[in-house]
C-alpha cells in the first residue's frame, strides 16, 4: 500500500515544537544562535576589529575652552538705567553668537596668526564621522601637503572646528575648539576671542547716532511702502469696478438663487415628460389609452365614449336584422371613421408629447447654461474681492507698523543693547584627546556587531531552504522520521566492526534505522526488500544502504545487498567489488547465486551492479527482475537495494515494483524542500509504498544546541557512565554492565 507524502502548510507548527510554547520558541532561536556561531564569531572580530583600526590608527583629537560672559555696556549718550525685554536680550544674545562664527570675524583672526596655528589649519577642516574617516585614511596614504594653505582654506578649517553654546537666560558663551596640536588649538581659541573683545568694544563706541539713523531710514521706507499699497489700491479699484462689491455680490447670489430654483422646476418637468415621452414611443396606438394624459384629453374622451356607443349599437342591430342590413352597414362605417379619427388624435398626441419633451430639454439647457454663467460672474467677483481685500488690508497693516515704528523709535531710543564681553576661562591646552573615545567605540563595535550577527544568523536560517533536523522534516511532509545518521569523519569502511571510538554514535544510528524498519509493516512470510534512494546524488543514499545492510546482519538476519545503481556502481566501488558479474548479468539469464559475493559482516552478502549498460533503466524494466527478487526473498531475510536517485533518472521509480517499502535519503543542510517534495511526488506516481525518511551526514557537533534534546548527550553520557564511575539505571542495585563489543571479522571488507 502506497504512502502519500502530505505537504505541510509553512504556518503549521512543528510536531515537537507547541504553537503557544515560548520556551520551544526561545529554545529554537536559541539553536539557530548556536548553529551560527561561526557567523556570528566572524561578524563580532570584524566589528572589534574595525573599532580597533578606529581607535589606533587615527590621529588623536584635542579640545580647548574658552568661557565668555556678554555683560551689557553702558553707553555714554544712553540712558544706562532703560530697561530691556527678556526677548529683546535673547535677541541681541543670539546675534553675539552668530558673530562669533561668522567669515569675517575668523578672517580677522587667521590674518596675523601663529605660524602653528596656520599649519594647524593646514590640515584641513573637520567634518562629520565618515568625512573624518576619509581624511584618515587620506591622511595615511598620502604624506601632508607642504607650505601654507591659502587664506579661504585657513577660514573653512577654522569655521568647522568652532563650536558656539549657548544656553538661555545665561549670559555667558561656551566656545569650544579642536584641532590636532593642542598648544595650536588653545592659541587658535584665544586669538579668535581676542579679535572678539576688539571687535566688540568699537561696535559700543558711538553706536547711539548710527542707531537712530537706521531707525529713521527704516521708518521713511515703510512709509513709501504704504503710500504705494493705497496707490495700488485704488487703481486695482478703478480697473475692475468694486467700488460696490457688496450690492454687487447681494443681487449676483440673488439671481443665481432663483436660476437655481428654475434649474430645478425644469429638470422635474423634464423627467416627467421623458417618462410620458418614453412610453408614448413605446406603446402602440391602442395601449396609448393607457397613458393619464392621453386618456384625459378631452377629443380622446368623446372619441372614445361615441365608438363605444356606436360598437353597441351595432351588436344589437346585426343581432335583430343581421349582418346584410342596410341599417348594420350604415351603423358600421360610422363605427369606422369613429376609429379613423382616434387614431388621428393619439396619433397627434404622440407628436405633440414628442415636441414637449424636446421643449423641456432646451428649457432646461438654457437654464444651466444661465446658472453657469451666473456662478462664473460671482466666483470672480469673489476673487476680485479678494484680492482687493488683500491689497486693503496690507496697506492698513502698512499703516500700523509705521506708526508702531514710530512709536518703538521713540520708546526705545535709549534702550538699544550693546555687550562689553569678559573671558571667565581662557582657552589652554589640553593633555588628554577627546577623540578617539577608544572604550566608547568598543562598545558600539560590540553592540553594532552582535545586532548585525544576529540579524544575519537569523536571516541565514529563516532563508535556508533545506531540511536540518527532524523538527523541519515533520514540518513539511506527513512521514515518520525513521533515523538520524550523524557524520562521522573518523570511520573507515571497517567502522561496523567496532563498538565504541569516534563511529560509536554512528553505529548506534543504524542499529536504531535497524530497529524501527524491523518493527515496521512486513510481507507475509516475515521477508521484505527495502529499497533506499534520495532526491539527489551525494545525500548518502549508498552509505546508508551499506549501515543497514550490516547493522540488520549483526542482529542475526540473512541480509543480501543489491547496488541498484548500474549507472555508476558507486556499493560495488565502495566495496571494491567493481568488474564482477552482478545484477546485469542476472536479468540477462545468468544466476543470481553465481553472482552473490560474500563480505566480511556475517549474514551480509552482496549483488554488485555487474558491468555498464548502455540502457539501465530498460534492463531493470525487465520481468525476469521481478522473478529474481521473487526467488531471493526464500534465501534471505531481508533484501536492501541501493537504487539511484529519483530526480536523476527513472531507474528508482522502474526498481519501486520489487521493493516491499522505500526509505528516502535527506542529507541535512543540502537537500532542499523542493526536491524532497518532488520526490516522493514521484515516488507516489509509480504506487511506492514510502516508509519514511532518513535524515543523513547531521552534524552533532556544529548543531549540538539542537541536537542534544534527541540523543547525542544522553548517548554519550549513557556509554561513558562507567568510565566516569557512575551507575546506569538499568535494574535497582545492580551495577551497569558495558555491552560487549561485537566480533571483528577477519577476511577482506567488500
Amino acid at each position: 500500500m502506497s504512502h502519500t507524502p502530505h505537504a505541510a502548510s509553512p504556518s503549521d507548527p512543528p510536531a515537537r515544537f507547541g504553537a503557544d510554547s515560548i520556551s520551544s520558541t526561545l529554545r529554537r532561536e536559541l539553536w539557530i544562535v548556536s548553529r551560527s556561531r561561526g557567523l556570528i564569531g566572524i561578524v563580532m572580530g570584524g566589528a572589534i576589529l574595525i573599532a580597533t583600526i578606529y581607535n589606533y590608527g587615527t590621529r588623536p583629537l584635542y579640545e580647548s575652552v574658552s568661557v565668555i560672559s556678554l555683560d551689557r555696556a553702558a553707553d555714554a549718550l544712553l540712558n544706562p538705567a532703560a530697561p530691556v525685554d527678556a526677548g529683546r536680550m535673547q535677541d541681541a544674545l543670539q546675534e553675539q553668537v552668530r558673530r562669533l562664527r561668522s567669515p569675517e570675524l575668523v578672517l580677522r583672526s587667521v590674518e596675523d596668526a601663529a605660524p602653528e596655528v596656520k599649519a594647524e589649519l593646514a590640515l584641513g577642516p573637520l567634518g562629520d564621522w565618515k568625512e573624518r574617516i576619509r581624511s584618515e585614511v587620506s591622511h595615511r596614504l598620502r604624506p601632508p601637503k607642504s607650505g601654507v594653505a591659502s587664506v579661504p582654506e585657513m577660514v573653512e578649517a577654522l569655521r568647522s572646528r568652532l563650536a558656539v553654546e549657548h544656553t538661555p537666560p545665561a549670559k555667558w558663551v561656551y566656545v569650544r575648539f579642536w584641532g590636532y596640536d593642542a598648544e595650536a588649538t588653545a592659541t587658535a581659541l584665544n586669538r579668535l576671542i581676542d579679535v572678539y573683545l576688539r571687535e566688540a568694544a568699537k561696535e559700543a563706541e558711538g553706536a547711539s547716532g548710527a542707531t537712530r539713523s537706521a531707525m529713521k531710514s527704516k521708518v521713511a521706507e515703510r512709509q513709501g511702502q504704504v503710500a504705494d499699497s493705497l496707490d495700488q489700491l485704488d487703481a486695482f479699484e478703478a480697473k475692475e469696478g468694486l467700488k460696490n462689491v457688496e450690492g454687487r455680490r447681494e443681487l449676483l447670489s440673488k439671481e443665481l438663487a432663483r436660476l437655481q430654483d428654475a434649474l430645478i422646476s425644469a429638470r422635474q418637468a423634464r423627467q416627467s415628460r421623458l417618462a410620458i415621452f418614453e412610453e408614448s414611443q413605446k406603446a402602440s396606438t391602442s395601449e396609448m389609452l393607457s397613458i393619464p394624459s392621453v386618456r384625459e384629453d378631452r377629443e380622446v374622451s368623446e372619441t372614445g365614449s361615441r365608438i363605444s356607443d356606436l360598437e353597441s349599437k351595432v351588436a344589437r342591430s346585426a343581432a335583430v336584422y343581421g349582418d346584410l342590413h342596410p341599417e348594420l352597414a350604415a351603423l358600421r362605417s360610422e363605427l369606422g371613421l369613429a376609429r379613423q379619427r382616434l387614431s388621428a388624435r393619439l396619433a397627434t398626441l404622440r407628436d405633440s408629447i414628442a415636441r414637449d419633451y424636446r421643449l423641456a430639454q432646451r428649457e432646461e439647457r438654457d437654464l444651466g447654461a444661465a446658472v453657469a454663467d451666473a456662478q462664473r460672474s460671482l466666483s470672480q467677483l469673489e476673487r476680485n474681492s479678494v484680492e482687493h481685500s488683500f491689497i486693503q488690508r496690507q496697506a492698513l497693516a502698512g499703516q500700523q507698523a509705521v506708526g508702531e515704528l514710530i512709536e518703538k523709535s521713540v520708546r526705545e531710543a535709549d534702550q538699544q543693547v550693546y555687550f562689553a564681553p569678559r573671558v571667565l576661562q581662557q582657552a589652554t591646552p589640553a593633555t588628554v584627546p577627546v577623540s578617539p573615545q577608544r572604550g566608547r567605540n568598543f562598545q558600539i563595535a560590540l553592540a553594532l556587531g552582535g545586532i548585525l550577527a544576529l540579524s544575519l544568523a537569523w536571516l541565514r536560517a529563516h532563508l535556508d531552504e533545506t531540511v536540518r533536523t527532524p523538527d523541519d522534516a515533520r514540518l513539511h511532509f506527513d512521514l515518520p522520521m525513521m533515523g538520524m545518521i550523524p557524520r562521522d569523519v573518523a570511520a573507515g569502511a571497517d567502522m561496523f566492526a567496532r563498538a565504541e571510538g569516534p563511529s560509536s554514535r554512528l553505529l548506534e544510528a543504524y542499529r536504531l534505522l535497524r530497529t524501527n524498519v524491523m518493527m515496521g509493516p512486513a510481507r507475509p512470510g516475515g521477508h521484505r526488500v527495502l529499497l533506499i534512494t534520495s532526491s539527489r546524488e551525494g545525500e548518502g543514499k549508498t552509505t546508508t544502504s551499506r549501515g543497514l545492510a550490516t547493522a540488520l546482519a549483526r542482529a542475526g538476519n540473512r541480509v543480501l545487498l543489491i547496488d541498484g545503481d548500474l549507472r555508476r556502481a558507486s556499493l560495488s566501488r565502495l566495496l571494491q567489488a567493481e568488474g564482477r558479474a552482478g545484477l546485469v548479468e542476472v536479468i540477462e539469464g545468468e544466476k543470481a547465486s553465481a553472482c552473490v559475493t560474500p563480505t566480511a559482516v556475517p549474514g551480509l552478502a552482496l549483488l554488485p551492479a555487474g558491468r555498464h549498460h548502455e540502457d539501465a533503466a530498460e534492463l531493470l524494466n525487465r520481468e525476469v527482475l521481478t522473478r529474481t527478487c521473487e526467488a531471493l526473498r526464500t534465501e534471505y531475510d531481508w533484501i536492501v537495494i541501493d537504487a539511484p536517485p529519483v530526480l536523476a533518472v527513472a531507474d528508482a521509480a522502474v526498481l519501486c515494483r520489487v521493493a516491499d517499502a522505500v526509505l528516502v535519503v535527506v542529507g541535512a543542510n543540502v537537500t532542499p524542500i523542493a526536491s524532497i517534495r518532488a520526490t516522493l511526488e514521484q515516488l507516489a506516481a509509480v504506487r511506492a509504498s514510502i516508509a519514511g525518511l532518513v535524515l543523513n551526514n547531521v552534524d552533532l557537533d556544529r548543531d549540538s544546541h539542537y541536537y542534544r534534546h534527541y540523543y547525542s548527550s544522553q548517548y554519550e553520557d549513557y556509554s561513558s557512565g562507567t568510565k566516569r564511575g557512575r551507575v546506569a539505571p538499568a535494574a535497582a542495585g545492580s551495577r551497569a554492565r558495558r555491552p560487549a563489543a561485537e566480533p571483528r571479522r577477519g577476511g577482506r571488507v567488500l
